[in-house]
């Protein structure tokens, strides 16, 4: 741990002089690159001056979901820094449960009255580029350098119809956060091990095991990912789809497919509870008062044990964190990550280059470093890893980030939300006892393929 704090350290030193020298170059007209170690390097700067741009008035609207404070937090850290050079802007924050949220976004954005700058959820994006809403960014990525930083999996999940329409800003990895004292020899390595260690907690009389079901993703599309093929995963087919004839066509009614169903009914059978979406938060309660010892949800459980006031320096001495251990011969996969992004409206008020200006700072890696190692998010960019690491007092920091080389995102498409309630029936049908797992899963295949037009 020591060499890797030092690693960081070096790094962290690296980054500071670098940004130092952008802040002072910057000033000057010219930006100094530094050499690699070791290495002299001469450089001819050649200064070109040009006119500045004329600071900004009026009111800048920002717009976020205030059921995560640190939204406000991160959208203000950036704003103060954009005016700076535009000292007459006033910013608006608004501020709307997540619940509605989504329907208020489209409300003013139907009307032509959007905030300037929103953030929008990852799995909403392809419904807005579809309505026509949010202006194509293909000009400023072309030169921006930081796009190079980006994890190809984020990248992605922002790309529709060969234009890239938003920013990744932040992110989440699923996770099961567990009581130690209900597993001293550490969290199951594979789901056959968490399947038997439900049994033996079962017969001890102690707290079960549970897990969150629904959006596919808990805990259908864990499995599934961990045992189709690799290749599959990536877009356009995100594991469940092939194309044909130009159109999106459902390939999960196969082996793979039942085969994860079949893990479902049985975790069931093993007495792993499942708890259904309207349930997601009193599972908190239940998890950290001792009714379940383990459960899957995500990152944000950080938080979570903080408003319960545990203080990051004892976490160790109770809780671990894992990523969904795969079936025997699988991969590790850490579920489909989630994330909010941060676009540009068509119908802005604001100037649409200060918009950018005002992204770029919000993710910059040192405003990033900074915000998410005080807030508990997890970085989209990285370059930004080794400060939020170096910063963050939250011990499973470092673990979390390294789950991102074992999550892919789930499908972008439109009618995502209707194809993922065709297979939460399916799985609720497996854990009820409704269906058989194979009759599940090709009953909702079929479901999907009407819904995608065949």
């Amino acid at each position: 741990m020591e060499g890797k704090k030092e690693g960081r350290r070096d790094y962290l030193k690296t980054v500071g002089a670098a940004i130092a020298g952008a802040i002072i170059g910057g000033a000057l007209g010219w930006v100094a690159k530094p050499a690699a170690p070791g290495v002299t390097e001469t450089v001819t700067v050649t200064k070109t001056v040009t006119a500045k741009p004329t600071p900004v008035k009026g009111t800048f609207v920002m717009s976020y979901p205030n059921g995560y404070a640190g939204h406000y937090i991160h959208l203000k850290e950036a704003f103060d820094i954009l005016r700076i050079t535009n000292p007459e802007l006033r910013p608006e924050y608004v501020g709307k449960t997540w619940g509605e949220y989504y329907e208020w976004l489209l409300t003013v954005f139907a009307a032509g009255e959007p905030p300037d700058m929103p953030m929008i959820d990852c799995i909403w994006i392809p419904k807005f580029v579809e309505l026509g809403y949010l202006e194509p960014l293909d000009e400023y990525i072309a030169e921006w350098p930081d796009w190079e930083n980006w994890i190809p999996t984020f990248k992605e999940g922002m790309i529709w119809d060969g234009h890239v329409y938003g920013i990744w800003l932040n992110t989440d990895a699923r996770v099961w956060w567990y009581w130690k004292e209900f597993f001293p020899e550490g969290f199951p390595s594979t789901l056959e091990d968490i399947i038997d260690k439900a049994k033996r907690l079962k017969a001890e009389g102690k707290p079960q095991i549970a897990t969150w079901v629904g959006a596919a993703i808990y805990p259908f599309m864990c499995i599934y990912c961990s045992i189709c093929p690799e290749d599959r995963l990536k877009s356009p087919g995100w594991g469940l789809f092939e194309i044909k004839d130009g159109k999106l066509y459902p390939i999960f009614d196969d082996e793979y497919g039942v085969r994860s169903m079949e893990y479902i009914l049985e975790m069931k059978k093993a007495g792993i509870e499942f708890i259904d979406i309207p349930g997601f938060s009193a599972s908190y309660d239940k998890f950290f008062e001792k009714k379940i010892s383990a459960l899957f949800a995500g990152t944000w459980m950080s938080g979570q044990a903080l408003a319960r006031g545990y203080k990051y320096e004892d976490w160790e001495k109770y809780f671990g964190a894992a990523p969904w251990p795969p079936p025997r011969g699988g991969r590790v996969h850490a579920g489909i990550p989630g994330g909010w992004v941060a676009v540009i409206p068509k119908n802005a008020k604001m100037p649409k280059d200060l918009i950018w200006e005002y992204i770029r700072i919000l993710v910059d890696e040192s405003v990033v470093g900074k915000v998410f190692a005080e807030l508990g998010y997890l970085p989209t960019r990285r370059d930004a890893f080794d400060i939020v690491v170096e910063k963050s007092k939250d011990p499973f920091m470092d673990d979390y980030l390294s789950y991102f080389k074992n999550v892919y995102i789930r499908p972008e498409i439109t009618e995502w939300e209707r194809v993922s309630k065709a297979i939460d029936d399916a799985q609720w049908s497996v854990i009820l006892e409704r269906k058989k797992p194979d009759e599940a899963i090709k009953d909702a295949a079929k479901e999907v393929a009407e819904i995608l037009g065949w």
